[in-house]
């Protein structure tokens, strides 16, 4: 093993360290299942929670619709958008597959969400990928954070993504969150996503 190995083997032991500590200093059986997944990963089980069902989705006429964009819906069945979602504890930990749906989330996670699209030349004929996430809930309503504007896709630090099809996300309230994708071409939306639905306690 040289001198950078070492190092390496160092970091990732200190970093297992610190989530192991946060594990057994967790709010709840979510969030130290999410501290445990960092270090196991995802073999480790999630944890289960009995008043999931209380996550309900709240109001969305706040979202931003097409013809505030000036966009008119043309889809084309040839085309297929789908979302995944891979969250971490820290921008040092692993990320992990979330599968969104019923599953859970506690707040102070990063979320890292890809679209693909088939078929991918799409992207050639001067179609742009833009993402609309949509907040519910009296906590973000409260923080004036419900968003559900259309916008390009966001990097990790903030600003731009360099990629289009990775938009970052924070897990900042709680409340049912949805996430979607468009492809739009001349102001044409030629294709959806499914919605995502994120559930954070």
């Amino acid at each position: 093993m040289g001198k950078s190995d070492f190092l390496n083997f160092k970091s990732e032991v200190s970093l297992a360290a610190e989530c192991a500590k946060s594990a057994l200093v967790a709010r709840n059986e979510v969030e130290a299942a999410d501290f445990w997944r960092s270090i196991f990963g995802e073999d480790f089980p999630l944890a289960k929670v009995e008043n999931q069902e209380k996550l309900e989705i709240g109001d969305t006429s706040h979202a931003q619709n097409f013809s505030e964009m000036g966009w008119i819906e043309a889809l084309e069945e040839n085309i297929n958008i789908s979302i995944s979602c891979k969250q971490r504890t820290s921008k040092f930990s692993k990320l992990i597959s979330y599968r969104g749906g019923s599953s859970v989330l506690t707040t102070s996670r990063s979320l890292r969400f890809e679209a693909s699209i088939g078929p991918r030349n799409e992207l050639n004929s001067g179609s742009t990928i833009w993402w609309r996430i949509t907040n519910t809930g009296d906590v973000a309503r409260s923080f004036g954070s419900l968003r559900g504007n259309f916008i390009l896709a966001r990097g990790e630090s903030g600003g731009n993504s360099i990629d289009q099809f990775v938009n970052w996300e924070k897990t900042s309230y709680k409340g049912v969150h949805l996430v979607e994708v468009f492809l739009v071409r001349n102001n044409f939306v030629i294709a959806k996503s499914n919605v995502f639905k994120v559930n954070i306690i």
